[in-house]
């Protein structure tokens, strides 16, 4: 088939003009696979400033793409990004593709379940955090705001970077430096004076001398932080997390430790860590986690990818209750969640973009039995 054909038919399902027999052999072409790749390059082609309106037949041409392409968006472009289906064969659909489904009523997830969504009441939607909210504290309590900083710029020992900031390998006495994320705040970096570059997610914080000068080199956290340690034979680099001590050894590792999460986990990326608390100790290595649940510290086979998910501008869910899910939708678009009534006991499987806003994040979770909404402003009011 010629392509100016195929991009007719497509131009016209597009347009809400393809009649029933355009779209019965839009879908047969769709069906017989010979043209997955053109389709695809076509409408990522499209996708920038597009709007697009669909029509009462969208919803079957629309399973049609789903389950036989992967639509795909760069990473690089600003595009928000949904993923509707986990590894593998992981769909990446740009928002304006999203219209398509959501004007279609249909979501297909996971094994392409049709799910026909409720409409979410928005009177404020969030937008997803735009920039750093990040501060510097100095022992004396003084607090500086990094984006009030030009990059390059010179402060305490450290230079400010466009990621964060990034500290100068220095001699003479130690100072203590606290670098706080907030709530509803990007991700930051700060390079440390042994070259060790830690990330931190929102709501988390990492307290480090400014000279690493005695045998061990030790920081503590809170939240969630992303570890790249520069290692040091006779110097190792220990992290304090809540009851938890955690000492690398060559090692990149991710560190969720919020207060008002059941579990504290550590994801080795690369290399080795020991992982203590109390009178336990485990040995991880890539791949693998240590979970400290109710004063139980045990080690298990990880999930790199779903932990380095905030890296990447994900959110990523695995058979997670809706509480959980809130928890981290909470602290990314700092928002209240209200609970009235019962919670469904249900789970949720999958990935979502955090640069959707929120409205569009909640309508993502529509699949499941509860009502959300957003009101007053950042209030999130979920009901049976």
């Amino acid at each position: 088939m010629e392509k100016t054909r195929l991009y007719y038919l497509v131009d016209r399902w597009l347009s809400e003009e393809i009649t029933r027999g355009e779209l019965v052999e839009l879908d047969h072409l769709m069906e017989s696979g010979r043209v997955i790749n053109e389709v695809e390059n076509y409408i990522q082609s499209h996708l920038d400033g597009a709007v697009f309106n669909f029509g009462p037949d969208t919803g079957k041409l629309a399973e049609s793409i789903l389950d036989k392409t992967k639509l795909t968006v760069s990473q690089s472009k600003p595009s928000p990004i949904i993923v509707l289906m986990r590894r593998g064969w992981v769909r990446y659909v740009a928002a304006a593709v999203i219209v398509l489904f959501v004007t279609a009523g249909i979501y297909y997830l996971h094994n392409s379940h049709p799910i026909v969504p409720v409409q979410t009441a928005v009177v404020n939607d969030v937008t997803a955090p735009g920039s750093t909210a990040a501060k510097l504290i100095f022992a004396n309590g003084t607090r500086i705001v990094l984006d009030s900083l030009q990059t390059g710029t010179s402060v305490a020992g450290a230079i400010k970077t466009k990621e964060g900031l990034a500290y100068n390998k220095q001699d003479g006495e130690a100072a203590y430096h606290t670098l706080l994320n907030p709530r509803g705040s990007k991700p930051v970096s700060v390079v440390l004076a042994d070259g060790t570059t830690v990330w931190l997610n929102a709501a988390s914080s990492i307290t480090f001398p400014t000279v690493f000068n005695g045998p061990v080199r030790e920081v503590s956290m809170t939240g969630e932080a992303f570890f790249d340690v520069v290692h040091i034979e006779k110097q190792p680099f220990h992290v304090k997390a809540g009851d938890q001590l955690i000492e690398d050894i060559g090692t990149s590792f991710n560190i969720n430790a919020y207060d008002d999460e059941q579990v504290l986990r550590t994801t080795i990326v690369k290399g080795a860590a020991s992982v203590r608390y109390k009178q336990g100790k485990v040995l991880i290595t890539a791949g693998e986690k240590a979970e400290l649940l109710r004063g139980k510290l045990e080690k298990g086979k990880g999930d790199v990818e779903q932990a380095l998910a905030w890296r990447n501008n994900l959110f990523s869910f695995s058979h997670a209750g809706i509480p959980e899910m809130m928890r981290q939708i909470s602290r990314w678009y700092d928002v209240e969640v209200v609970y009235q009534g019962n919670v469904p006991d249900e789970t949720f499987t999958g990935d979502i973009g955090r640069t959707l806003t929120l409205a569009q994040v909640l309508t993502v979770l529509k699949k499941m039995s509860a009502h959300f909404s957003i009101e007053d402003g950042r209030k999130i009011i979920i009901r049976p």
